[in-house]
Parts: structure tokens; sequence; C-alpha cells
């Protein structure tokens, strides 16, 4: 949802839904697969680090196909490595999202001013 929001900001503001549509796809696997694989992640104004997490992510196996036993590993060891790359791309698409919607010279979270004030 975080990345639909991404979607929405940006493609929502400029009216061209379809073409968003067309390269972030329609789920949450054609979202991943598209920051996973763009070249340039900041077209999809994301940055790097969430493109990286985006790739290892979907190279998390569903269900291990080993019977071996895994030392010093937990058993819940690929979804622990999930859920922090989820929580990462989440943040950065919170993020990308604040950036898309900041108002110039508006203030930002951290409380600095946006990059476009000149003081």
């Amino acid at each position: 949802m975080a990345l639909n929001g991404v979607l929405v900001a940006f493609y929502g503001s400029h009216g061209d839904l379809e073409a968003a549509c067309k390269r972030w796809g329609r789920s949450y696997m054609d979202h991943l697969r598209a920051l996973a694989v763009e070249a340039d992640p900041a077209a999809l104004h994301m940055p790097v680090s969430a493109a990286v997490d985006a790739r290892e992510l979907m190279g998390i196996p569903l269900q291990s196909g080993q019977r071996l036993v895994q030392l010093s590993a937990s058993p819940h060891a690929a979804a622990l490595r999930a859920l922090g790359l989820a929580r990462s791309l989440v943040d950065a698409a919170d993020a990308a999202v604040a950036r898309l919607h900041r108002v110039p010279n508006e203030p930002t979270r951290s409380g600095d001013r946006s990059a476009d004030d000149p003081s």
C-alpha cells in the first residue's frame, strides 16, 4: 500500500494514472518488481536503497525447499528479514509521498526548511 501511495501521490497529481499502472503494474508484487528492476529508482521517486530492498525482498524464497538444519539462524529468519525489508520500503515510500506533497518553503517533519527555501 505504501508503494501505491507513491504512485498516487505523483501520478494522481499529474493526471496520468494509466501511465503509472503501465510502469508500476497493478498489484503489490508488480510494484515490487517494477522497483526491483528499475535502473533509475529516482524515476519512480524512490531512493536507490528502496530498489535494493525490493530486489532482496523478492529474492527471499516463499518456502524453503531444503530440509537441512540451519545453524545459528532462527527458524523465522527469512520472515524477519522480509519484515525488515518491508519496513524499510514503507519508510522510503512515506518519505517519497512527503516530498511529493511538500509545499515549497514548508518545514519538513524534522523541522528543516525544504531545499526550495533560499534562506
